[in-house]
Parts: C-alpha cells; structure tokens; sequence
C-alpha cells in the first residue's frame, strides 16, 4: 500500500509542478499585457473621451500616476493607479476602476460590466 501512495506521488508531482509553472507564466504574461496597455494610455498625451452619457473631454494619464480630465471649460486634477486590465481614477467624485478593451484608435473603458467611456486619439 506505501509503495502504491509513493508511486502515485512520484507520478503526480511533475504534473503538479507543472500544472503551477503554466499558471505562473500565465499570470506573468496577463501583468505584462496590464502593463503594456497602461504603458499605452498613461504616456503624457491627451486622449479624446467620450463619457456613456454623451459628454466630451479630455483625458491626460502621466508614467507618473497623476493626470487631468477636461469636460467643457472645467479641468480636474486626478491619479490614477494600475488595475487588473485597466486603472483605477481618482477624482473629486470618488474613485472609479475599468477595464479597458482596445477599440478603434483607442480604447473602451467597461466599469461593472457597462462601457463607462471610449478613449480615442
């Protein structure tokens, strides 16, 4: 019976160990793709964004986890921090976190499942 469990073991722990390798480059590969977009969106220039309501602005995201919105003749500071898929914005109304899916020229920015708002250059 011990030398069964002990063969069993021996046969499972290098589909084990593999099985936690894949996930782990799996899970590396998913930040890395985070990082690339933000990489993208959080570059210093300004992006056109077009709010779920219909409103216009503008959206700028620093390296540096800082940024501006501007809607009208108003301009918001704001921060902004990495967020699986996306970022979350911290502005005067509170802190909104999306996911962004590439669309276009830009990006769809989806918060609980809705689209939230486009980015676009």
């Amino acid at each position: 019976m011990i030398k069964q469990v002990t063969r069993v073991a021996h046969t499972l722990l290098p589909v084990a160990t593999a099985c936690v390798t894949i996930y782990a480059i799996a899970l590396q590969s998913a930040q890395a793709d985070d990082h690339d977009i933000m990489a993208v969106v959080a570059d210093g220039s300004p992006w056109s964004m077009q709010s779920a309501n219909g409103r216009s602005g503008e959206l700028t995201l620093n390296p540096d986890g800082t940024g501006q919105m501007r809607m009208g003749f108003m301009s918001m500071n704001a921060s902004w921090t990495p967020h699986p898929g996306g970022f979350c914005l911290d502005g005067p109304r509170g802190t909104r976190c999306v996911t962004l899916e590439a669309a276009g020229t830009g990006f769809t920015a989806m918060e609980n499942g809705a689209q939230a708002f486009s980015l676009a250059r």
